[in-house]
């Protein structure tokens, strides 16, 4: 599964594809990075170097790990309307 979320480097937040293993609880994951509080979008794979994302209105992270997962499975059902909110190179 891919993960684009935005992830502060030295200071400076930067937009950031993560790719999970297989198996792991991504509402679990997502906890960890981005962290709680913050935007993500997921997909069950990409093609191409995402370079920007457009969060406004994108999940947050909770501390409850069924919502995360909830979240995660409404973007992967119908991940267009997320997929028209990443910018590649």
């Amino acid at each position: 599964m891919k993960l684009v979320c935005p992830i502060t480097i030295s200071g400076v937040e930067q937009t950031k594809t993560l790719t999970t293993a297989t198996g792991i609880d991504v509402g679990a994951f997502v906890k960890v990075k981005p962290g709680v509080g913050k935007p993500f979008l997921a997909f069950n794979s990409l093609t191409g170097v995402v370079i920007a994302a457009d969060f406004d209105g994108a999940p947050v992270v909770e501390t409850d790990v069924a919502a995360n997962n909830a979240a995660i499975n409404d973007m992967l059902a119908d991940p267009q309307p997320y997929l028209d909110r990443l910018t590649f190179a």
